[in-house]
């Protein structure tokens, strides 16, 4: 595309997109005038919908504000970004429109003709919620302005498109368009349009879809077996229109590929945007054969077989109160909208097509007819007595259409429809092919999380592995993966024989989450290929950071013996490839659930072995992790600028000065800081807890006061006002029970005074020795409201100032509740601060071990003085309290034998490091010796606790090699499966360097 066309397109898109947008932030501001509700109602689905394709990067919302900047248009955030990326989208989408109905010999030449031809070839085009283009051009509550400047832009759109040549656009020329308009930054936000090709051709490969195959299905065709090659998670195509390709080149001289595609090829996928994308790829794709081939100029395909729709929609068979059979659906996407998990319906089979019933309930429910007049209107079309039969179950339909509609986005019956067709798939498909959307759990819909956690075993409670360990313990289960419901589903979609083959999260070889797929898959699937590209440093997808793998596998079980194709890469982007055993891939032979390994077969055996005969670090000691701030901004000091009368003047690391008693500022430890044998401090932390018992800092009496009004529980919820915290319960019975709780305290010794004026129900002056706070109560709205003023940490009342004027932030925190003090920070206990701490940082290349003191003397303001040494979240550790197992712990945990076997089963990450945290490093093989303290005998332990980083480096810089010799010695390797393993782990991220 030369500059004068980029130019001009660029020229075309503002207009057009400025003109969406002007009209959207209208009908934002304006809710109830003319077709807004209507409007916003499609507006507001898209945005629900975006949840389950879409995560808008912070760098993506900044391309997103320049582009408009560009377009005079100032989008602060918030509704103006998603109007923005609205308007973007519906502008793609009508010139995706435009070039479809062009490749078709229906170059439309305005606005009303392209909405005539639109609906005239709804085999095609099926009904989009970015149709309100059509609905808002002919809206007369719309200033006429508005209303003139969007006819105008599109028309001018349609006009410039209509005098080009579009029906020589191929795919390559229209993903030169879709880059001058959307920034890179984004383009994964819009339908995943840039899945590299060369990854779909892998993943295509890993699944055996070659000539032969594609011949095989296609005779299958030609048989009327009604063979499948299903996408679920289509995107904008790439995935079908490279089986497209490969199937013409497969079967070029047969006359009728073309209808062989259009019938074997089919794709789901969630997002209306995205699915428009993929059907014009579909349509460009097979009329670029055609073309090429026959010379065909226009290509009018009968149907194209792509769904906006569910694919992780359910279906359950049962028998209703008249023992006729129904179908429990349950659509995720859908749940809350409808507002319940499922509804049932007829089964088809003994009553009508689905599709047909829809159709029916759908005509009903928009000219808001009666239940009763709807089944009146089912009577035309089956017996009336069959009817009645299913009157209960048609009813829960009905109203579940209705909710529908009532929303006011009756586009989402589309989706209903066609998620309704998932359920004639089910069992069916040859080959289940995509790239799967990784979203994490936390970022869906809290109803979408419940429905898959109901509906999928991969979601249920215990279908997490659980290590077990004696002495770790991990209680922070990971958050799922949306992508292991679609393991799941394709499985259920494919037919005995069938394969899947996907790209998708390398972690769910090694995550706790993914248990149980993982047992499935070993113990009824065939794995035929695992290609691990998790550090590689090629990003595979444009504009994001992942850590892909392609998991190819077959739905039949293993046979004993049977070997897997694994490929994996380093970071250098060097790979080896090797077989490996299916059944051996786990690392714990007894629990199926545990993380695979991906390593040559010798390496896999000696791991088991070492398991057999060695106990692991998180069934010797407890793993902890560094405590929590929530907010390191506000507890992280960067340098002390000064002191005066005891009060410290810091710079805080996340910007700004803070105020506080120097006796609340201790030494910061991150894993930044750590090295092997060394640890250098180099920040502060405001530690606003005990120094000896580590307990959160809180006024005795304060605490007192509390305690006694029974508000130090997590039955209350916690906000503010300004520097008041105001606890918050449902329960009314509470207030008279808090009452009595006043008086109890009176009764006590406490002081308790009325204080007028009073605006809520009761106010109080409560005091408690030295202690006082004020307290007043309010019920509003069935809740109970209790505000309480003057909360103070004790002899400090500069870091009292301080963090109460964070109050709102500190209590919006993850692991914040009633039960704490404001200021307190998470996770901390004094079996944290104890002897020996042998720790490393979490995220790291390979384990880089030290001993971190508990307290170290440091320079403050100029003067030495004892501080505690607080380690945070990026920090772990074990504990241990004598002083000759404490220094070979060390000598271990930096071994290269250790720091390289850690990398069989531990989470990659960006730039080639690893995760180190209580899980991973929990199955980390202790040798026998090593508890008992004879390994290494010969190292001299110094007597009077010499620093014990300085005699381990010491010891391992002189004696280094023989002690790994020692070491291969004690866990029974031999010199060449020692150095396979150690070899290894170094080729994965070390010898790339």
């Amino acid at each position: 595309m030369g500059c004068s066309e980029v130019a001009v397109q660029h020229k075309l898109s503002h207009m057009v997109v400025r003109s969406l947008y002007n009209v959207l932030d209208w009908y934002l501001t304006h809710r109830g005038a003319g077709e807004a509700p209507l409007i916003l109602n499609y507006y507001e689905m898209w945005k629900s919908l975006h949840k389950f394709s879409v995560n808008v990067s912070p760098s993506g919302w900044q391309a997103l504000r320049k582009i408009a900047s560009n377009m005079n248009l100032n989008i602060s955030g918030g509704d103006e970004g998603w109007a923005f990326l609205f308007s973007i989208e519906t502008y793609l989408h009508m010139l995706i429109r435009i070039i479809a109905l062009s490749k078709l010999g229906r170059s439309p030449s305005d606005l009303n003709t392209m909405q005539g031809e639109i609906s005239s070839l709804r085999n095609v085009f099926e009904q989009s919620i970015f149709e309100w283009v059509f609905e808002a051009a002919s809206d007369q509550g719309l200033p006429a302005n508005l209303r003139s400047d969007l006819n105008a832009s599109l028309n001018t759109l349609i006009m410039v498109a209509y005098n080009l040549n579009l029906a020589t656009v191929n795919f390559d020329a229209f993903r030169e368009m879709y880059q001058n308009v959307v920034p890179g930054d984004i383009r994964r936000s819009l339908g995943e349009f840039y899945t590299g090709e060369d990854v779909v051709e892998e993943v295509l490969d890993a699944a055996g879809l070659n000539e032969s195959a594609i011949a095989a299905i296609y005779n299958s065709w030609k048989e009327g077996r009604n063979p499948l090659i299903l996408d679920p998670a289509c995107g904008s195509g790439s995935f079908l229109v490279r089986v497209i390709h490969r199937s013409f080149q497969s079967l070029g001289h047969k006359p009728d590929v073309s209808r062989f595609v259009e019938e074997v090829v089919v794709g789901i996928d969630i997002n209306p945007f995205a699915v428009e994308m993929a059907k014009l790829n579909v349509v460009l794709a097979v009329a670029e054969e055609l073309s090429r081939r026959y010379g065909q100029a226009a290509y009018v395909p009968k149907h194209i077989r792509v769904y906006w729709g569910d694919s992780l929609a359910l279906f359950r068979v049962k028998k209703n109160v008249m023992n006729q059979p129904t179908i429990v659906v349950s659509i995720p996407s859908l749940t809350r909208i409808i507002g319940k998990q499922d509804f049932e319906l007829p089964d088809p089979s003994a009553f009508i097509q689905l599709e047909k019933l829809i159709g029916v309930a759908r005509s009903c429910a928009k000219k808001r007819m009666s239940f009763n007049d709807f089944l009146r209107s089912l009577s035309n079309i089956v017996h009336s007595s069959l009817v009645n039969s299913y009157a209960s179950v048609l009813g829960d339909f009905y109203r579940a259409v209705e909710s529908i509609l009532q929303s006011g986005n009756d586009r989402l019956v589309e989706l209903l429809k066609d998620s309704l067709i998932v359920r004639d798939l089910v069992g069916k498909c040859n080959y289940v092919v995509g790239n799967p959307p990784w979203v994490r759990a936390r970022n869906l819909d809290e109803n979408v999380r419940n429905t898959l956690r109901s509906n999928f075993d991969y979601f249920r409670e215990h279908s997490a592995y659980d290590p077990g360990f004696k002495k770790t313990s991990v209680p922070f289960k990971e958050q799922h993966d949306y992508s292991i419901a679609f393991v799941e589903r394709g499985l259920e979609l494919l037919q005995f024989g069938g394969v899947l083959s996907y790209v998708i999260t390398s972690k769910i070889l090694r995550s706790s989450y993914a248990g149980k797929m993982r047992e499935d898959i070993l113990t009824k699937c065939t794995v035929l290929k695992l290609i691990d590209y998790s550090l590689k440093p090629t990003r595979l997808f444009l504009g994001a950071v992942n850590y892909p793998l392609i998991l190819a596998l077959k739905k039949e079980a293993p046979q004993p013996e049977h070997e897997v194709d694994v490929t994996v890469f380093n970071t250098k982007g060097d790979k080896k490839t090797f077989k490996v055993l299916q059944r051996s891939m786990p690392l714990d032979l007894n629990n199926k659930k545990s993380p695979w390994v991906l390593a040559p077969q010798s390496i896999i055996d000696a791991l088991h072995m070492l398991a057999s005969k060695t106990s692991r670090l998180g069934d010797v000691y407890e793993i902890h992790m560094g405590v929590k701030t929530s907010a390191d901004e506000l507890y992280f000091v960067e340098k002390i600028v000064g002191c005066n009368l005891g009060v410290a003047d810091v710079e805080l690391a996340g910007g700004g000065n803070a105020q506080v008693e120097e006796d609340l500022i201790h030494v910061l430890a991150r894993g930044r800081d750590l090295a092997p044998y060394n640890y250098t401090p180099k920040q502060f932390i405001i530690f606003p807890h005990n120094a000896g018992t580590f307990e959160p800092l809180w006024d005795a009496g304060q605490k007192a006061i509390l305690q006694a009004l029974g508000l130090l529980t997590r039955k209350w919820s916690i906000n503010n006002s300004g520097q008041v915290l105001i606890y918050e319960c449902s329960d009314r019975g509470e207030c008279n029970a808090l009452l009595g709780n006043i008086q109890n305290l009176a009764n006590r010794g406490g002081s308790v005074k009325v204080k007028l004026p009073c605006y809520v129900n009761h106010c109080y002056s409560i005091s408690y020795g030295a202690s006082h706070i004020d307290v007043s109560i309010e019920v509003v709205g069935g809740k109970l409201r209790v505000y309480v003023d003057g909360l103070a940490i004790p002899k400090a009342p500069q870091a009292t100032s301080y963090f109460m004027a964070y109050l709102q932030k500190l209590l919006k925190r993850d692991d914040y509740n009633a039960t704490l003090p404001p200021w307190a920070i998470f996770r901390v206990s004094a079996e944290k601060f104890k002897s020996y701490r042998i720790a490393w940082q979490e995220m790291v290349k390979h384990i880089e071990a030290c001993s971190l003191p508990v307290t170290i003397n440091t320079n403050f303001n100029g003067k030495s003085c004892v501080k505690v040494v607080v380690p945070v979240t990026t920090v772990y550790f074990v504990v241990e309290e004598v002083y000759a197992k404490a220094l070979k712990l060390l000598l271990y945990l930096n071994s290269r034998f250790a720091r390289n076997i850690i990398k069989l089963w531990a989470w990659s990450a960006r730039g080639g490091t690893y995760r180190h945290n209580a899980f991973i490093m929990g199955h980390l093989p202790i040798p026998n010796k090593l508890l008992s303290c004879e390994l290494w005998s010969g190292c001299t332990v110094p007597s009077g606790g010499a620093e014990l980083n300085e005699v381990v480096a010491g010891i391992a810089e002189k004696s280094g090699r023989l002690l790994e010799q020692e070491l291969a010695e004690a866990l029974g390797l031999s010199d060449e499966v020692y150095e396979a393993i150690t070899g290894y782990g170094e080729w994965l991220n070390e010898k790339a360097d």
